[in-house]
């Protein structure tokens, strides 16, 4: 019988037939967590007239035992709401929730780091409110979410990364942020490929390589993370870790401008004004400034104003 799926919403309803009873008790026993499952949905049915919510619960315990993560998260959220006559106990909750992260379950993993986070503040965090906020775990939470996602195209990683890097709200820790930006890139996020090269490009962790930086801003820039489009738009300007290629700059520097960064498009109006690379035009380096100036950039609005006199 192929495994029932729990909604924690509805009432259980599942009834095992004598033999299929049999079989998934042999099963159980031989540390099926599918039969497990089946055995505690059964359990759950009034049908046969043999409903025990204790005996369900115990066999939830085991099919988790056993490497199911539906029946760790279904006993988490049973224990935590206190239903189907169940009685609430909050630890026993989180107990199950360590559980299914301990079998990859990044969403569990997720729950478990807002809910040690001291700065995670949700509505749904509310029924945790009695936990001991703890940093330490919540680091380590975060980073298992982050190792096991599958969907978030590592923006766990990127957003934990940051906050270390920077000290918001842990303790500062820049070769985890480094090692976080790391996986974030590989998983596909821009952001991360963009902090990665940025972490090269200063030497972050004491580690300074200006080919590895431009490789990793021209990974960003291509997911549209501007702001490599923009700092790999002056290495090829300035030739500074890659071979000079000032059309390359002016591409570069060009994304970065429609993608809305100021100091890019403030950059355009010096090479037009100039002909740095280009050939020398007034009126596409006004554009330009302009453009620099109507998003905040104080260089841009000066260069501008000077020119329409």
């Amino acid at each position: 019988m192929k495994k029932t799926i729990l909604l924690i919403n509805l009432l259980l309803n599942t009834y095992l037939c004598a033999g299929e009873f049999e079989d998934n008790q042999k099963a159980c026993e031989q540390k099926e967590s599918y039969a497990c499952y089946n055995l505690a949905l059964h359990y759950s049915s009034d049908e046969a007239g043999q409903k025990d919510m204790n005996k369900t619960m115990d066999f939830f315990d085991k099919s988790c035992t056993f490497g199911d993560i539906d029946a760790c998260k279904a006993s988490a959220k049973i224990y935590l709401n206190g239903l189907y006559g169940i009685t609430l106990n909050k630890k026993k909750s989180i107990n199950f929730y360590e559980k299914a992260c301990e079998l990859k379950d990044s969403a569990s993993c997720m729950l478990l780091a807002y809910v040690y986070d001291a700065q995670s503040k949700g509505k749904s965090l509310k029924k945790f409110k009695e936990i001991e906020k703890n940093n330490n775990k919540a680091v380590s939470f975060y980073k298992k979410a982050c190792l096991y996602d599958k969907e978030n195209n590592g923006r766990l990683c990127t957003g934990l990364g940051s906050r270390l890097e920077d000290g918001d709200g842990f303790k500062k820790d820049l070769d985890q942020a480094f090692e976080l930006y790391t996986i974030g890139c590989k998983k596909g996020n821009a952001s991360a490929c963009s902090l990665l090269a940025f972490s090269y490009e200063e030497g972050m962790v004491g580690i300074k390589d200006l080919q590895k930086a431009s490789k990793y801003h021209e990974i960003a820039c291509e997911g549209n993370a501007y702001n490599s489009c923009t700092a790999l738009g002056h290495m090829y300007l300035q030739g500074n870790g890659v071979k000079q290629d000032k059309q390359k700059a002016v591409t570069l520097h060009e994304k970065s401008c429609q993608g809305g960064i100021g100091f890019s498009c403030m950059t355009l109006g010096v090479m037009f004004f100039n002909g740095n690379g280009i050939k020398k035009d007034k009126d596409q380096a006004i554009k330009f400034f302009k453009q620099a100036c109507d998003m905040g950039n104080v260089n841009g609005c000066n260069k501008y104003k000077a020119l329409i006199k």
